[in-house]
Protein backbone atom coordinates (compact mmCIF):
# COMPACT_ATOMS: atom_id res chain seq x y z
CA UNK A 1 0.00 0.00 0.00
CA UNK A 2 0.74 3.68 -0.65
CA UNK A 3 2.67 5.13 2.77
CA UNK A 4 1.90 9.26 1.91
CA UNK A 5 3.02 9.89 5.02
CA UNK A 6 6.73 8.54 4.29
CA UNK A 7 6.37 10.06 0.55
CA UNK A 8 5.27 13.90 2.23
CA UNK A 9 7.95 13.38 4.78
CA UNK A 10 10.80 12.93 1.86
CA UNK A 11 9.62 16.05 0.27
CA UNK A 12 9.65 17.96 3.38
CA UNK A 13 7.35 20.77 2.44
CA UNK A 14 3.57 21.63 2.70
CA UNK A 15 1.39 19.53 0.07
CA UNK A 16 -2.40 19.75 -0.86
CA UNK A 17 -3.56 15.91 -1.44
CA UNK A 18 -3.57 15.05 -5.31
CA UNK A 19 -5.72 12.38 -6.21
CA UNK A 20 -5.35 9.05 -9.01
CA UNK A 21 -8.84 8.73 -11.47
CA UNK A 22 -9.76 6.35 -9.34
CA UNK A 23 -9.91 8.49 -6.15
CA UNK A 24 -6.60 7.35 -3.98
CA UNK A 25 -3.87 9.70 -2.98
CA UNK A 26 -1.22 9.91 -5.08
CA UNK A 27 1.42 10.93 -3.10
CA UNK A 28 4.30 11.28 -6.16
CA UNK A 29 1.89 13.88 -7.23
CA UNK A 30 1.53 15.30 -4.08
CA UNK A 31 4.70 15.98 -3.78
CA UNK A 32 5.23 17.12 -7.45
CA UNK A 33 2.48 20.14 -6.59
CA UNK A 34 4.29 21.09 -3.20
CA UNK A 35 7.83 21.55 -4.75
CA UNK A 36 5.72 23.75 -7.41
CA UNK A 37 3.61 25.48 -5.01
CA UNK A 38 7.01 26.36 -2.94
CA UNK A 39 9.21 27.60 -6.19
CA UNK A 40 6.41 30.04 -7.00
CA UNK A 41 6.08 31.17 -3.22
CA UNK A 42 9.59 32.57 -4.07
CA UNK A 43 10.50 31.41 -0.30
CA UNK A 44 12.31 27.82 0.87
CA UNK A 45 15.41 25.59 -0.56
CA UNK A 46 14.59 25.50 -4.07
CA UNK A 47 17.95 23.08 -4.63
CA UNK A 48 16.07 20.50 -2.00
CA UNK A 49 12.80 21.24 -3.51
CA UNK A 50 14.19 20.05 -7.13
CA UNK A 51 15.31 16.79 -5.59
CA UNK A 52 11.91 15.42 -5.76
CA UNK A 53 11.16 15.92 -9.42
CA UNK A 54 11.54 12.01 -9.53
CA UNK A 55 9.44 11.07 -7.11
CA UNK A 56 7.89 7.87 -6.21
CA UNK A 57 5.50 6.40 -4.59
CA UNK A 58 6.98 4.87 -1.19
CA UNK A 59 5.28 1.44 -0.97
CA UNK A 60 4.81 -0.37 2.50
CA UNK A 61 3.84 -3.82 3.13
CA UNK A 62 0.15 -4.56 4.88
CA UNK A 63 0.60 -7.01 7.68
CA UNK A 64 -2.55 -8.54 9.64
CA UNK A 65 -0.54 -9.07 12.84
CA UNK A 66 -3.84 -10.14 14.11
CA UNK A 67 -4.75 -12.58 12.12
CA UNK A 68 -1.33 -14.28 11.78
CA UNK A 69 -1.31 -14.74 15.80
CA UNK A 70 -4.82 -16.57 15.10
CA UNK A 71 -3.48 -19.06 13.25
CA UNK A 72 -0.69 -19.52 15.44
CA UNK A 73 -2.90 -19.71 18.41
CA UNK A 74 -5.36 -22.11 16.32
CA UNK A 75 -1.99 -24.63 15.83
CA UNK A 76 -1.06 -24.15 19.72
CA UNK A 77 -4.22 -25.75 20.26
CA UNK A 78 -4.09 -28.37 18.23
CA UNK A 79 -0.93 -29.11 20.46
CA UNK A 80 -3.24 -30.62 23.16
CA UNK A 81 -5.44 -32.80 21.08
CA UNK A 82 -2.61 -33.85 18.22
CA UNK A 83 0.30 -33.69 19.82
CA UNK A 84 2.67 -35.10 17.66
CA UNK A 85 3.49 -32.70 14.79
CA UNK A 86 1.76 -29.31 16.16
CA UNK A 87 4.95 -28.06 17.15
CA UNK A 88 6.62 -28.81 14.15
CA UNK A 89 3.49 -26.64 12.27
CA UNK A 90 4.03 -24.03 14.69
CA UNK A 91 7.51 -23.39 14.07
CA UNK A 92 7.03 -24.02 10.25
CA UNK A 93 4.54 -21.37 10.25
CA UNK A 94 7.11 -19.19 12.28
CA UNK A 95 9.42 -19.69 10.26
CA UNK A 96 6.88 -18.50 6.80
CA UNK A 97 6.57 -15.50 9.10
CA UNK A 98 10.11 -14.60 9.34
CA UNK A 99 11.10 -14.84 5.86
CA UNK A 100 7.81 -12.87 4.72
CA UNK A 101 9.59 -10.04 7.09
CA UNK A 102 6.57 -10.62 9.35
CA UNK A 103 7.83 -9.43 13.07
CA UNK A 104 5.80 -12.27 15.47
CA UNK A 105 4.08 -10.47 18.29
CA UNK A 106 4.16 -11.73 21.83
CA UNK A 107 1.11 -13.81 21.48
CA UNK A 108 2.61 -15.90 18.78
CA UNK A 109 5.48 -16.30 20.28
CA UNK A 110 4.13 -17.10 23.58
CA UNK A 111 1.50 -19.77 21.75
CA UNK A 112 5.07 -21.02 20.48
CA UNK A 113 6.58 -21.85 23.53
CA UNK A 114 3.44 -23.13 25.00
CA UNK A 115 3.10 -25.94 21.84
CA UNK A 116 6.24 -26.67 22.77
CA UNK A 117 4.98 -27.48 26.47
CA UNK A 118 2.35 -29.05 25.43
CA UNK A 119 3.94 -31.92 23.33
CA UNK A 120 6.48 -31.89 25.72
CA UNK A 121 9.38 -33.70 24.18
CA UNK A 122 12.96 -32.33 24.43
CA UNK A 123 13.22 -31.54 20.76
CA UNK A 124 10.10 -29.57 20.85
CA UNK A 125 11.16 -27.89 24.24
CA UNK A 126 14.54 -27.51 23.16
CA UNK A 127 12.84 -25.41 19.66
CA UNK A 128 10.87 -23.48 21.97
CA UNK A 129 13.88 -22.38 24.38
CA UNK A 130 15.50 -21.58 20.89
CA UNK A 131 12.92 -19.39 20.00
CA UNK A 132 13.13 -17.64 23.04
CA UNK A 133 16.86 -16.84 23.66
CA UNK A 134 16.70 -15.43 19.78
CA UNK A 135 13.78 -13.34 21.30
CA UNK A 136 14.32 -9.60 21.48
CA UNK A 137 14.46 -9.05 25.26
CA UNK A 138 12.45 -6.36 25.43
CA UNK A 139 9.65 -7.73 24.28
CA UNK A 140 9.25 -10.64 26.46
CA UNK A 141 6.56 -10.46 28.77
CA UNK A 142 5.63 -12.44 32.30
CA UNK A 143 3.31 -14.51 30.76
CA UNK A 144 6.54 -15.74 28.20
CA UNK A 145 9.02 -16.00 31.07
CA UNK A 146 5.87 -18.23 32.74
CA UNK A 147 5.81 -20.34 29.64
CA UNK A 148 8.93 -20.61 29.36
CA UNK A 149 9.93 -22.01 32.94
CA UNK A 150 6.85 -24.01 32.53
CA UNK A 151 8.18 -25.51 29.06
CA UNK A 152 11.41 -26.26 30.61
CA UNK A 153 10.23 -27.99 33.38
CA UNK A 154 7.83 -30.10 31.62
CA UNK A 155 10.37 -31.14 29.24
CA UNK A 156 12.77 -32.29 32.00
CA UNK A 157 15.69 -28.93 31.99
CA UNK A 158 14.94 -27.51 35.55
CA UNK A 159 18.68 -26.01 35.04
CA UNK A 160 17.54 -23.93 32.47
CA UNK A 161 14.39 -23.19 33.68
CA UNK A 162 16.23 -22.01 36.87
CA UNK A 163 18.53 -19.95 34.19
CA UNK A 164 15.22 -17.99 32.76
CA UNK A 165 13.89 -17.40 36.25
CA UNK A 166 17.02 -15.90 37.14
CA UNK A 167 17.01 -13.48 33.76
CA UNK A 168 13.64 -13.11 34.98
CA UNK A 169 14.73 -12.06 38.23
CA UNK A 170 17.59 -9.77 37.12
CA UNK A 171 15.13 -6.94 35.37
CA UNK A 172 16.12 -8.60 31.62
CA UNK A 173 13.53 -7.02 29.50
CA UNK A 174 12.02 -4.98 32.34
CA UNK A 175 9.92 -7.97 32.95
CA UNK A 176 7.70 -7.82 36.41
CA UNK A 177 7.91 -10.96 38.32
CA UNK A 178 4.96 -12.59 39.22
CA UNK A 179 3.29 -15.68 41.40
CA UNK A 180 2.08 -17.42 38.39
CA UNK A 181 6.23 -17.28 37.35
CA UNK A 182 7.57 -18.19 40.69
CA UNK A 183 5.06 -21.33 40.72
CA UNK A 184 6.40 -22.40 37.17
CA UNK A 185 10.06 -22.67 38.55
CA UNK A 186 9.03 -24.39 41.57
CA UNK A 187 7.08 -26.96 39.54
CA UNK A 188 10.03 -27.22 37.92
CA UNK A 189 12.51 -27.77 40.27
CA UNK A 190 10.18 -29.91 42.64
CA UNK A 191 9.84 -32.57 39.50
CA UNK A 192 13.87 -32.98 39.38
CA UNK A 193 15.72 -35.23 42.13
CA UNK A 194 18.89 -32.99 41.75
CA UNK A 195 17.46 -29.16 41.75
CA UNK A 196 14.22 -30.40 44.53
CA UNK A 197 16.68 -28.83 47.22
CA UNK A 198 16.09 -25.30 45.60
CA UNK A 199 12.56 -25.21 45.99
CA UNK A 200 12.74 -23.62 49.80
CA UNK A 201 15.37 -21.13 48.11
CA UNK A 202 13.94 -20.10 45.14
CA UNK A 203 10.63 -20.03 47.41
CA UNK A 204 12.15 -17.15 49.72
CA UNK A 205 13.67 -15.17 46.45
CA UNK A 206 9.15 -14.81 45.75
CA UNK A 207 8.23 -13.70 49.49
CA UNK A 208 11.74 -11.61 49.80
CA UNK A 209 10.00 -9.29 46.78
CA UNK A 210 7.09 -9.37 48.36
CA UNK A 211 4.97 -11.74 46.45
CA UNK A 212 2.49 -13.75 48.49
CA UNK A 213 2.64 -17.28 47.76
CA UNK A 214 -0.69 -19.66 47.05
CA UNK A 215 -2.03 -23.08 47.98
CA UNK A 216 -0.04 -24.29 45.39
CA UNK A 217 3.27 -22.93 46.02
CA UNK A 218 2.97 -23.82 49.46
CA UNK A 219 1.93 -27.74 48.81
CA UNK A 220 5.53 -27.47 46.67
CA UNK A 221 7.26 -26.60 48.88
CA UNK A 222 5.95 -28.94 52.19
CA UNK A 223 6.39 -31.71 49.05
CA UNK A 224 10.25 -31.13 48.61
CA UNK A 225 10.36 -30.88 52.02
CA UNK A 226 8.84 -34.44 52.60
CA UNK A 227 10.70 -36.02 50.10
CA UNK A 228 13.85 -37.67 50.82
CA UNK A 229 14.59 -39.70 47.80
CA UNK A 230 17.97 -40.21 46.40
CA UNK A 231 19.35 -37.99 43.42
CA UNK A 232 19.12 -39.79 40.11
CA UNK A 233 20.85 -38.21 37.16
CA UNK A 234 17.93 -38.42 34.79
CA UNK A 235 18.27 -34.19 34.89
CA UNK A 236 21.61 -33.86 34.26
CA UNK A 237 21.30 -36.11 30.91
CA UNK A 238 18.38 -34.07 30.16
CA UNK A 239 20.05 -30.81 30.11
CA UNK A 240 22.58 -32.86 27.98
CA UNK A 241 19.98 -33.69 25.67
CA UNK A 242 19.09 -29.96 25.50
CA UNK A 243 22.31 -28.59 24.90
CA UNK A 244 22.56 -30.88 22.38
CA UNK A 245 19.15 -30.57 20.68
CA UNK A 246 20.04 -26.46 20.81
CA UNK A 247 23.30 -27.21 19.02
CA UNK A 248 21.75 -29.32 15.77
CA UNK A 249 19.17 -26.48 15.79
CA UNK A 250 18.71 -24.72 12.52
CA UNK A 251 16.28 -22.65 13.02
CA UNK A 252 16.84 -18.70 12.03
CA UNK A 253 20.58 -19.95 11.96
Amino acid sequence: VVDAGATWAQAAILHMNALTSSGLVDAAATAMQAKASLARSGSGDFGAALRFEAAKNVVTRMVDASATAERVKTLGKLSRVERRGAMEKCMALLEDMVRAGIEPDGVTLTTVINAGKQQGSPTAVSKAYRVFQLMNATSRTPRMYTAMISALGQGGFPEEALHVLEEAEAGVGGVEMTVETYTAALQALARSDQHRHLVAEVYQRMLDRGIVGTQVTGHILKKSESSRRAPSSSSSSSSSSLSSSLSALLFFA
